[in-house]
């Protein structure tokens, strides 16, 4: 799987190439390593946490667009809610049918994907 997302690739560009390693590895948190002038996003500074576990979902091959603010009341998909946030959907191309852990936190480094972000969360 490919890390992508604006976060991921702020981190890499304040870590560097060995951080990017240490980022995909779970040994370094994305918000940490991202200075807090990068995380900020549009009107909404941070994405609402739509849920403390990932959404689980067999994915047949399409076109999907993941919720990146939190607001929507599809989860894990954008049904529009974002407009006027500032933040956008997550487009992601599935080629081939598989099962997928979508991020429900909106705090993964590996967006759309679930990373395991959740379990840091604050309770």
């Amino acid at each position: 799987m490919r890390a992508t997302g604006s976060i991921f690739m702020k981190a890499v560009e304040h870590l560097g190439n060995r951080g990017s390693s240490r980022l995909l590895h779970g040994l370094v948190d994305c918000a940490v390593a991202v200075p807090a002038t990068h995380r900020t996003i549009g009107r909404m500074t941070e994405p609402k946490i739509a849920a403390r576990t990932p959404y689980v979902l067999d994915a047949q091959p399409g076109t999907y667009a993941w919720c990146a603010c939190g607001l929507s009341k599809k989860q894990p998909f954008c049904d529009g809610s974002h407009a006027g946030t500032g933040l956008v959907p997550k487009i992601e191309v599935v080629t081939v049918a598989r099962k997928i852990a979508w991020c429900g936190c909106k705090q993964s480094c590996t967006k759309p994907f679930c990373d395991g972000s959740h379990n840091k969360l604050p309770h």
